[in-house]
This record gives C-alpha cells, sequence and structure tokens, in this order.
C-alpha cells in the first residue's frame, strides 16, 4: 500500500508541475532600455546552463537590420570543442518556417495556390479518408488545420531515415482525420513533409536542393546545411540525451524524410541572417527572399492553438510575452532543443540553439516558449526574467525523488518477502489469507495493466516503443525496470504463500510471525 500511495503521489506531483509551469507569475517589468546590458544576458545564460547542465549552447541577437550579438558556449562534443556562432546545430521544427518560406516563394512565382487543393500538385495524395483529402489545401497545411493528426508526424522520429518524401506521403493514405479539414489546429509533422513534398514536386529540384539555393545562398548562410554529412566537416555539435537530469552524448539517426519539417542544420549566426529577413520584409544585405505581402503572410495568426490561446501562422506561434505581441517557434528533436523569437514592438529578434534535450522537458514544455530564450526576450525588453516554464534542474528533481522513492520502497517489498520466505503461516492467519494476497492488486495486475494500456496506446497513436526509448530513455528505462521488479515481486509472493501454506498443513508447531504483517 505504501508503494500504491507513493505512485499516487508521483501523479500528483507530476500534474502539479503542470500546473505550476502554467500559473506562476512573471516578475516586475523593469524600463525598456533600447541599449541592452548584453553582458547580464551572457551571464544570465551562462547560469541558466550550469543549472540545467547544458553542454553547449549558441545565442544570436538582432536588432532591426543589425547583428547585435554572438555568443557560444559550453562544448560542441565530447572532444571539449568549443561552441560559437558558427557551430551548426540541428534546429527541429523551427525547419517549418523554412518549409513555409518556400512555399510562399513558389506563391510569388505564381508556381503554388494557398487555398489550391493538395492533389492538384500531388494527385495521388490521399489519407484513410479519400474524399475528405480532395478539400486539403496548401493553406491547412501550413496552419495545421489538415484534419491530420498530431500523433501521424510522431512515427517517423524513430525512424532510420532510409525513406523518401514520398514514401512518408503515400503512407498517409492509412492515416484517418481525427478533425473536419480546415476547422481544428492539430500540430504534425506530417503537414510539412507533405509540403516539401509539393516544392520538390513543383519546382523540379530536391527538398534539400530548393532550400540550399533559394534560401541559404541569398542569406549567406553558410553554416546552414540540409545533410548531415556536409554539417559534420563543418562542426555539427554532438546532440546529447539528459539522463535523469545528466547528460550524456547520443549520436542518434538524422532523418531526411522528416527534412522539412524538423531536420534542417543551422548556426546561432547563420540564424541570425534569417531572423533579419524575416524582420525587414524579406530583405537582408539588399537581398530578397520574399516580397513584403508574403512575410506578412507567413506571420498572420490563422488556427487558434487550444492549449495555450496563442495563433499559429505559417510556421509561425503568434503569442505574447509580458503583454508584449511576439513571434516564436520551437525546436525539438530527441538530442537538440532550439528556439526562435521576433518582437516586433522592438525590432528585435533572438535564437538560442543547444545540443541536449529528452522527451521528459520537452513535454513539460510543450506549447511554450523555451525557458532560456524567454528569459533573453524578457531581459532584452526590460524584464526580468519569468518563471512561466520550470527549470531543467527542477523538473529532474522532482523526477528523480520520486523514481528513488518508488524504487526503494518496492525493492525493499521484495526484500521483506524474501527474508520470511521458509516461515510457515500461523493457523489464524489462513482466515486473513486475502491480506497476503492483496499486495498481488499492486504487484500483478498494476503492471499487466500497464502493458496493456501501453500496447493500446502505441497501437492508438501508431507509435513504437522505439520512439517513447529514443526521446526519454530514463523514464523508459526505469518503467521497464519497475515493471519487472513489481512482476518478480507478484510472483515471489504467490509461490511463497503456496510453499506456506504447504508447509502449515505439513507442521504441527507453528511459532513464526504472521506474513500478513511482513
Amino acid at each position: 500500500m505504501k508503494i500504491s500511495i507513493c505512485w499516487v503521489m508521483f501523479n500528483c506531483i507530476l500534474l502539479g508541475m503542470l500546473v505550476l509551469s502554467d500559473g506562476l507569475l512573471p516578475a516586475h517589468a523593469a524600463q525598456y532600455s533600447s541599449t541592452p546590458d548584453l553582458a547580464a544576458i551572457d551571464a544570465y545564460v551562462k547560469s541558466q546552463m550550469q543549472s540545467d547542465r547544458i553542454p553547449g549552447l549558441a545565442l544570436g541577437i538582432v536588432k532591426g537590420n543589425r547583428i547585435i550579438h554572438l555568443s557560444g558556449f559550453g562544448v560542441a562534443d565530447p572532444t571539449g570543442r568549443p561552441v560559437t556562432p558558427q557551430t551548426p546545430f540541428i534546429i527541429g521544427s523551427m525547419s517549418k518556417s523554412f518549409t513555409a518560406l518556400a512555399i510562399l516563394q513558389l506563391v510569388e512565382e505564381g508556381k503554388v495556390e494557398l487555398d489550391a487543393p493538395v492533389q492538384r500538385y500531388i494527385h495521388w495524395f490521399s489519407t484513410a479518408d479519400p474524399q475528405a483529402s480532395t478539400h486539403i489545401t496548401v493553406r491547412y497545411l501550413l496552419n495545421h488545420t489538415s484534419g491530420i493528426p498530431s500523433y501521424a508526424g510522431l512515427k517517423a522520429m524513430g525512424g532510420t531515415g532510409d525513406g523518401t518524401l514520398e514514401q512518408r506521403v503515400r503512407e498517409l493514405s492509412t492515416i484517418p482525420l481525427t478533425a473536419p479539414v480546415g476547422t481544428t489546429f492539430q500540430y504534425s509533422n506530417d503537414n510539412y513533409v507533405v509540403l516539401g513534398l509539393i516544392i520538390q514536386m513543383v519546382s523540379g529540384q530536391s527538398y534539400g536542393e530548393y532550400i540550399q539555393q533559394h534560401i541559404f545562398v541569398p542569406l549567406q548562410m553558410h553554416h546552414s546545411f540540409v545533410s548531415q554529412t556536409e554539417a559534420m566537416r563543418d562542426g555539427l555539435a554532438t546532440g546529447h540525451l539528459w539522463w535523469f537530469g545528466t547528460p550524456f552524448p547520443a549520436n542518434l539517426p538524422y532523418i531526411p524524410d522528416a527534412l522539412p519539417a524538423s531536420f534542417i542544420i543551422s548556426s546561432a549566426e547563420n540564424m541570425t541572417h534569417y531572423l533579419i529577413a524575416h524582420m525587414n520584409d524579406g530583405d537582408y544585405s539588399s537581398t530578397s527572399v520574399l516580397d513584403p505581402a508574403g512575410i506578412a503572410t507567413l506571420h498572420r495568426p490563422a488556427a487558434v492553438i487550444s492549449q495555450t490561446g496563442d495563433h499559429y501562422a505559417m510556421g509561425w506561434v503568434v503569442g505574447s510575452l509580458n503583454g508584449v505581441p511576439v513571434l516564436w517557434h520551437g525546436g525539438d528533436t530527441a538530442n537538440f532543443h532550439a528556439d526562435m523569437v521576433i518582437v516586433p514592438r522592438d525590432q528585435l529578434g533572438i535564437v538560442v540553439l543547444t545540443n541536449v534535450n529528452n522527451g521528459l522537458i520537452q513535454l513539460e514544455q510543450l506549447g511554450k516558449m523555451g525557458r532560456i530564450i524567454a528569459g533573453v526576450t524578457n531581459l532584452l525588453m526590460g524584464h526580468q526574467p519569468s518563471d512561466a516554464v520550470l527549470s531543467v534542474q527542477m523538473v529532474y528533481f522532482i523526477f528523480d525523488v520520486v523514481v528513488l522513492l518508488l524504487s526503494t520502497l518496492q525493492i525493499w517489498s521484495l526484500v521483506l518477502v524474501l527474508r520470511h520466505w521458509r516461515q510457515p503461516l500461523q493457523q489464524h492467519s489462513l482466515k486473513r489469507l486475502w491480506l497476503v494476497l492483496l499486495p498481488l492488486v499492486w504487484e500483478l495486475l498494476l503492471p499487466l495493466g500497464l502493458l496493456l494500456g501501453l500496447l493500446l496506446g502505441l497501437n492508438l497513436f501508431d507509435l513504437t516503443w522505439s520512439v517513447v526509448v529514443l526521446y526519454a530513455p530514463d523514464l523508459s528505462y526505469w518503467l521497464m525496470a519497475m515493471f519487472l521488479l513489481l512482476l518478480a515481486t507478484g510472483v515471489t509472493r504467490i509461490v511463497q504463500v503456496f510453499s506456506r501454506i504447504r508447509r502449515t498443513n505439513a507442521s504441527t508447531k507453528i511459532d513464526t510471525p504472521l506474513l500478513s504483517e511482513v
């Protein structure tokens, strides 16, 4: 029963974490200064890195059409190579804004219409609902309102990267829509995978070639890549995974067939060029990558994000920070995290790239601006950093305490069962056998129920256990260990009970303590 109570405590704590992270109010605002204290910003970043145990981080800040600050902190890989503003990182879902920009470039050229059905460009495109699929437009994909569910875009994140964009899109023919087309925001990587294939079909180039030629080259993004091999030659940072709060290097599969949604590679310096273009009507250094109307379309709020009340535009989230309107987007792969923010009022743009991640942290920060970039943005706007998102340190402190507590109690429970293995039952305790067997509800039925629930959940969301292990290995392996420990304790208890009953019936003298009191 102690373990059962602790498990309830564990769930209550996790729920409290989520409520707390939504409910904490920002600190009092200070007066905005047009000359930000960059040394204070660097000090803040260093302190957050130290407390959260982040191996490496790159920071870039722009003001208007100028880069005003670039910094690298920590190490890029296990050799100790320092991070610089030119170090490439995988930018995760920030890749979506590149795909959206490419689509609007094709719109500007008259090759794509936003409100045209996807089947105009991919004639065989279909989901499990062929009729509804005819109504899915390019705009709906950009706004994540196609009806394609969120879980559909997660499956490939655990893949090997051997597939192609066409294969990924053809797999959607078995995916049912979970909302009427054009009505409901459902964030799904597959929306942008389909857009990537449209770019290929319309331009006649591979998606990667198009991004390289039409975005990287004009924006002078010389440390940005659509190939892991090329990025490694340029010093790609090594990704890390937090294990119970401690980062370990993790060279995980790079997945080109999810490139339009999650796997573009760039540096902090290059991303400042990209932000300048978005902040200046598509222009960077006298070069235009999109007309002002196209940039306005990319940034225009569309679908309401029900979890936060923000709006999704096209590869950008339209929200606010301390009441000030902002454009932002985060990016997560299993072992990298990135954030970018634009503050139109102050003509500020910020990018933060890090080389560590974990699915547990992604879940806690779901739909929220990253803690460090929010803190930097607040400082630039004259505010103190907010606690709207729990720190990695706090998340893992709570998680590690719960893991240690539950693991210790369950191991002790098994030790107690084994210590009294050879003791026979007293006669009157046979009438209270249910007290002996009651723990089996926890030790056998719970793990079997969890296993069934896990299998049903993976099947329902079309996921594999490998995806869960990839994104949260510490949580996954601990759950597996607890499952086996519970099962072993339950089986041992059953064998012990029947063995002791047999010995009790054969005994004429019983002088051992009650098992039920163990």
